[in-house]
């Protein structure tokens, strides 16, 4: 799932105990967890730890939320999409034949 939220929804953006960064919004749906909505491209991964990047990226979305929030009124709605990934649906196909052609060898 995608979940898009304008900058005047967002409450803040942190880091969670794993590491991963998370953006908590202000009004958070029957859909939202306590926690917030987990951003998987900084989930916890060793080029994330190495760099440092979930904590840079959290800086810069609470700095440009102040900013914003002084500049503009809140609106928008948060919008929730199923997104695909050509490369995830594709290794699933593999994974699929893999295991077809497994089962047929095995006879």
């Amino acid at each position: 799932m995608t979940y898009e939220l304008p900058y005047g929804a967002v409450k803040k953006a942190e880091i969670n105990p794993g590491g991963s960064l998370v953006v908590v919004p202000k009004d958070p749906g029957p859909r939202t967890d306590e926690e917030g909505y987990l951003v998987v491209g900084f989930a916890g991964s060793l080029l994330d730890r190495a760099f440092g990047t979930s904590p840079e990226a959290a800086a810069e979305i609470n700095k440009v939320r102040r900013t914003r929030r002084k500049a503009t009124a809140p609106g928008g709605e948060t919008t929730r999409s199923l997104t695909a990934d050509p490369v995830a649906e594709l290794l699933l196909v593999a994974a699929a034949a893999c295991a077809v052609v497994a089962v047929f060898l095995r006879w």
